[in-house]
């Protein structure tokens, strides 16, 4: 019981973490982008 629930949390930590990433490179992704644009564009 002890060993299924430890594996779980860590999944769940496990998923946070790499959604946590992952908005994070989007951000500074399409921040980037919008930099890159309205440098051209002017």
């Amino acid at each position: 019981m002890r060993k299924k629930y430890a594996a779980a949390l860590s999944q769940l930590i496990g998923n946070d973490y790499i959604n946590i990433i992952m908005i994070k490179v989007t951000t500074t992704a399409t921040a980037y982008l919008k930099i890159i644009f309205l440098n051209c564009s002017s």
